[in-house]
């Protein structure tokens, strides 16, 4: 072989090869939607961009993303960063095995379901001194904060005495956390006279945002504030998912120019993860919101956040260089980055992501997130989350925070008992619960309204108010549920060791975060009665209380949106080891709790009229409470220019001021215990 062949050879192979892991970052590997490679076509302008925007290491307070300002990196350097996984990371790898230590495919501490039953018999026993998994949170909501925005107002009614009730909705569910969908534009400033201009780098807006000039006082953000001021109060954890949509106001500039820009990735990443430091510190550090716990980016990256290159590299970039802002303002303690907001039942192909963030953004990384829909049509039930979910924790050994799950499959087939069974709410918390989930919020529990999208969510469990006042999906099929396990379950629960006999019951127990006990127990529809022998390891010496719901009916209180939790059906007194009870032969899920029920207040009318120059009387009656309670009387919220005044037996008369449409929100709440409260609006005629 001739010396020149020699010499060419290894100069064409490094060509080769360089090219070929050019096109593999440009393009993708693969085109499925659960793939991680998935990165949407890029334009001309994306590809001509690919060095700055994929590396994010400008130097410059703006940075050119037509130029490479990377300093000595050479193209390779950055695919290979892209392509190549750091080795930093590597030795988390070897304990994120589907097997466990010995070599055997790992298997959940509890079992899918019940083993054999004889006859009518059924039996569940509680170890009350074996905790499987920690810290689980119940249900929570995905939150929509711009209902209290000028244009929301306009369009729906909505005002802050309507608030105040869907304050209450929120109180009396025990929101234990929430998703709140942040777009990075509620913070933009908005001076540009042209903002979809074409010389994006003239825009004044994003010369502010990428100099880290923000608005944190305009009515989307004092709307958002609101909503805080309440899941704050109401003791909610709060995620922040930062980059949720981009409003078209801010897109030429603020997005990777791919298919679907709304929900493109940020196509500076070092901008980005400036702003979301800084939006946490205003939060926490400067409002006070120490409820914010975790950060999360985008939603749904299989689908949406194109990028270009490799969709998984990318956003752990996004991760590393957020943890690093985060880390330089002392939030990295605070606040606990989470990722990624996936909805698959894919394993292979969840895990392939999560894989590369152990290894590229493990020290970065505090959890996981996962959103997950049960779908009748496609048969994906409780079976198939049990066999996901223990699979997916057998291999991260690491607990993830369902952040969506969706009963409105369900609620078109309420009155079938198979998809009672199946796709209840009660069947998606038993699953989470026993297989290592951390919690699961309900895309919607409560609705909200996002001005800069035009997104209006009614909400499953209580809607919008008030465009869904007569409508009826007032008070939800899901509210007697949500709100008995949110209030007996609660936050920060353990989930205790427990088995069962019978086919057609399945359960999960608690020690809540005060010690106390809660068991719930799903029965489908049977041809008869069956008994329930529930044992306990260790003597309670307590009394139990008893909860029962399905879904037949929205509510329990007929004038709706009083948002009253059901009350116990029956006590067992100090019950030690055991205890019996029956079980319908319908479908029905039973809750069985040693805290005390919840004190509560229910307005006899919640919606109410009153003439200008007249007054009316308002009732309420004082549910579980003591002998010795008392109810104070206060108007809360106007919407016109004086509230009004309401004596102390409930009687409101309005201002002489007042108008005709004006509404106003009345609170009852016991003297002692100002935090057991109701409300009641009162229209203006």
């Amino acid at each position: 072989m001739s010396k020149k062949i020699k010499i060419l050879l290894p100069i064409v192979a490094v060509i080769l090869v360089a090219t070929l892991v050019l096109s593999i970052a440009m393009c993708g590997k693969r085109k499925d939607k659960n793939s991680p490679d998935n990165s949407s076509i890029p334009t001309s302008s994306a590809t001509d961009n690919v060095n700055s925007e994929v590396s994010g290491d400008d130097n410059t307070k703006e940075p050119d993303t037509d130029n490479d300002n990377s300093g000595d990196k050479t193209i390779w350097d950055r695919i290979k960063d892209i392509i190549i996984p750091d080795k930093g990371n590597d030795s988390k790898t070897d304990s994120n095995s589907s097997d466990d230590d010995s070599g055997q495919e790992y298997k959940g501490p509890i079992q899918a379901v019940g083993t054999d039953a004889k006859g009518s018999a059924r039996t569940v026993n509680v170890n009350t001194s074996k905790t499987v998994f920690k810290d689980y949170m119940s249900i929570g909501t995905n939150v929509f904060p711009g209902t209290l925005t000028a244009v929301a107002e306009k369009k729906y009614g909505f005002n802050k005495s309507y608030f105040e009730l869907q304050k209450k909705q929120m109180k009396s569910l025990n929101v234990t956390t929430g998703r709140l969908l942040f777009c990075v534009d509620w913070m933009v400033t908005d001076t540009e006279e042209d903002p979809t201009r074409k010389d994006w780098k003239n825009n004044k807006d994003y010369k502010n945002y990428i100099n880290g000039v923000y608005d944190f006082d305009n009515e989307t953000m004092r709307s958002l504030y609101t909503y805080l001021d309440a899941y704050k109060e109401i003791g909610t954890e709060i995620t922040i998912n930062f980059g949720w949509k981009a409003s078209n106001r801010i897109v030429t500039w603020f997005a990777l120019p791919v298919a679907e820009t709304q929900s493109a990735a940020p196509r500076d990443l070092n901008a980005f993860a400036k702003a979301a430091a800084a939006l946490l510190d205003h939060l926490i550090n400067e409002k006070g919101y120490t409820n914010i716990k975790s950060l999360s980016f985008y939603n749904e990256p299989f689908d949406e956040y194109g990028t270009v290159g490799n969709k998984p590299a990318y956003y752990s970039h996004m991760i590393n260089k957020t943890y690093a802002a985060l880390k330089a303002k002392k939030l990295h303690k605070k606040v606990s980055i989470v990722a990624a907001e996936h909805t698959t039942i894919d394993f292979n192909a969840i895990t392939e992501w999560y894989d590369i963030f152990e290894k590229k953004c493990g020290s970065a990384l505090g959890g996981y997130t996962q959103h997950s829909y049960f779908l009748p049509d496609g048969d994906i039930d409780y079976q198939s989350y049990y066999d996901y979910y223990t699979k997916l924790y057998g291999h991260l050994k690491k607990q993830i925070m369902v952040t969506e799950y969706l009963d409105s499959y369900f609620d078109t087939k309420v009155k079938k008992n198979e998809l009672k069974w199946n796709y209840s709410d009660a069947a998606q918390l038993i699953v989470s619960a026993n297989t290592g989930m951390r919690g699961i919020m309900s895309w919607e529990m409560i609705g909200g309204y996002v001005s800069s999208m035009g997104f209006y969510f009614a909400g499953k469990t209580v809607s919008l108010l008030p465009i869904d006042k007569k409508s009826s999906t007032n008070i939800g099929y899901f509210y007697n549920g949500n709100a008995l396990i949110n209030n007996y379950i609660g936050s920060h629960a353990n989930v205790l060791q427990v088995d069962w006999s019978g086919k057609d019951i399945r359960t999960a127990a608690f020690k809540r975060s005060d010690g106390e006990y809660t068991v719930i127990v799903e029965a489908n529809g049977a041809d008869t009665l069956r008994e329930l022998t529930l044992n306990f390891l260790e003597n309670l010496g307590k009394k139990v209380y008893k909860y029962e719901y399905d879904y037949s009916a929205r509510s329990n209180n007929p004038s709706g949106y009083d948002s009253i939790i059901p009350q116990s059906v029956k006590t067992y007194e100090n019950i030690e080891k055991t205890l019996s009870d029956t079980l319908s032969e319908d479908y029905r899920v039973y809750i069985y709790t040693t805290a005390k029920p919840k004190k509560q207040i229910a307005f006899d009318n919640v919606w109410n009229e009153c003439e200008r120059a007249s007054s009316i009387s308002l009732s309420a009656e004082m549910l579980d409470c003591s002998e010795n309670d008392k109810i104070e009387w206060s108007v809360v919220s106007p919407t016109g220019s004086e509230k009004g005044t309401i004596s102390s037996t409930g009687v409101y008369t309005p201002a002489a001021t007042a108008k005709f449409g004006d509404t106003v929100a009345v609170r009852a709440q016991l003297a002692q215990e100002p935090e057991v409260y109701s409300i009641a609006i009162i229209k203006i005629k």
